[in-house]
């Protein structure tokens, strides 16, 4: 089909671009959560690819590697950047974020298992509760940085 050829594109430019972006020495902790979260695509595109071909009752669980594998950790990794740096703190990833971002893995994890389970919803708890009990503190965190003063006294 089509679509599986759309999507193998998709997972060779996707994990082109990795590749090159992929630090090849250390690296600070935010900018490994962005890449790790960006890893998510190329394999979320090939598991859509696969689908198509193979597997078509695996389709919800091939899309949430981009929901919540893509989008849901650079959503961590790009919003603790963009807290930390716009409120005068150190470019650098909290324990909350590590604990959001480490939550976040394991609840994709947890809703791929869900759909080779098929669609158990034993597993689809564990996924949903990673996911909210692990951004829940991230959340209280950035909130009450949204609502103080810098932290270096500028404006803003």
């Amino acid at each position: 089909p089509m679509s599986a050829i759309g999507n193998l594109s998709l997972a060779a430019i996707t994990g082109q671009m990795l590749w090159k972006w992929m630090p090849r020495t250390t690296a600070p902790g935010l900018l490994w959560t962005l890449l790790l979260g960006f890893a998510w695509a190329p394999a979320g595109f090939l598991a859509l690819a696969a689908t198509d071909l193979l597997a078509p009752h695996l389709m919800r669980a091939a899309l949430h590697l981009l929901t919540i594998g893509m989008a849901g950790t650079l959503i961590v990794a790009m919003v603790t950047r963009v807290t930390q740096g716009h409120s005068g703190r150190s470019l650098t990833m909290p324990v909350v974020g590590w604990v959001a971002f480490a939550a976040t893995q394991i609840a994709v994890v947890a809703r791929i298992a869900a759909g080779f389970a098929g669609e158990d919803t034993g597993i689809l708890i564990v996924s949903a509760l990673a996911l909210s009990l692990g951004l829940l503190p991230w959340a209280v965190r950035s909130a009450a940085i949204y609502l103080a003063p810098r932290v270096d006294g500028k404006p803003g």
